[in-house]
């Protein structure tokens, strides 16, 4: 790394001429050693005993399951669309191809409807997979027992410098 270097010039009238001498650059001295790092905060824990407005490890669970769940409904109901109507179109497909000689076309649309429900079987598996797993993050939340704090029942979110972690006993 070179040290910087500054000039100015001043030009007084139009087509005026001026000369800049740029001397050879002197390298700078750069400090290679690492500045010291920060220290972490230290973890803090946050238990279903927190305070109002805190998201806890159950709830913040149950939140998660709702949404997959949710989402694997919807999922599922798109699945069933697409069924329907790959199955519609076959039914066509197949019906003209039955009354008089298959044309390519009609064959092009018969496996047109066979790839639509081949896609709808792929949707409905991932969008049952996904509602299946919300129902079990929901059903399997930490709940705070009668008598029993957070800490009892080992539900435990630690956010720290490093990142965070959930941890709990189920």
């Amino acid at each position: 790394m070179k040290k910087p270097w500054r000039t100015s010039v001043s030009i007084g009238r139009e087509r005026d001429h001026a000369r800049v001498r740029v001397p050879v650059l002197a390298a700078s001295v750069v400090d290679l050693t690492p500045a010291p790092s920060p220290e972490p905060d230290p973890p803090r824990q946050i238990h279903e005993d927190a305070p109002a407005g805190t998201v806890t490890a159950g709830a913040a669970q149950r939140i998660v399951g709702l949404a997959f769940l949710g989402a694997g409904v919807l999922a599922l109901g798109t699945a069933a669309v697409l069924a329907l109507d790959a199955k519609g179109d076959y039914d066509a497909a197949v019906a003209e191809c039955e009354s008089r000689a298959c044309l390519p076309e009609l064959y092009g649309r018969v496996q047109d409807a066979q790839d639509q429900g081949d896609l709808a079987s792929v949707v409905a598996i991932v969008a049952g997979a996904a509602a299946i797993g919300g129902a079990a993050l929901w059903w399997w939340a930490p709940r705070r027992a009668e008598g029993r704090s957070a800490a009892a029942t080992g539900a435990r979110i630690t956010l720290g410098a490093r990142g965070v972690a959930l941890t709990g006993r189920f």
